[in-house]
């Protein structure tokens, strides 16, 4: 099986037009892996203190939000342009769309601090 920096090299080729070495290409896929996981941590888990791997079924997930970000890299979230029109739309948050977004759906909870504080208060 293909680790996630694998897979990532497949779906964003190395061109040396646009990196400079291949360690930069790879400390740059690194780096989107990286924020992608946290992304999809923070939506999945809102409440959790600390926050847990990502679950494997979410690899699929993270791969398309790494590619959704390498595509409109350099262009401040910018998604669409139109000259006459003066018109633009931005991503929802500067960086994934809210349709990827929306698979994120977050496991139930509750704040942990809370319920700890309404436990002292009790004992």
């Amino acid at each position: 099986m293909e680790t996630q920096l694998e897979e990532l090299m497949k779906r964003i080729p190395y061109g040396e037009e646009t990196y400079s070495s291949k360690e930069e290409y790879l400390t740059y896929l690194e780096a989107l892996l990286e924020d992608t996981e946290d992304i999809a941590i923070n939506h999945l888990f809102p409440f959790e203190i600390e926050k847990p791997k990502l679950p494997a079924r979410y690899y699929g997930w993270q791969l398309r939000a790494c590619e959704e970000i390498d595509a409109i890299a350099g262009l401040n979230g910018l998604k669409s342009y139109s000259e006459n029109g003066l018109s633009y739309t931005k991503a929802t948050d500067g960086m994934l769309s809210s349709d990827l977004l929306s698979e994120l759906v977050p496991y139930a909870a509750a704040p942990q601090k809370s319920l700890k504080e309404n436990a002292d208060d009790k004992g």
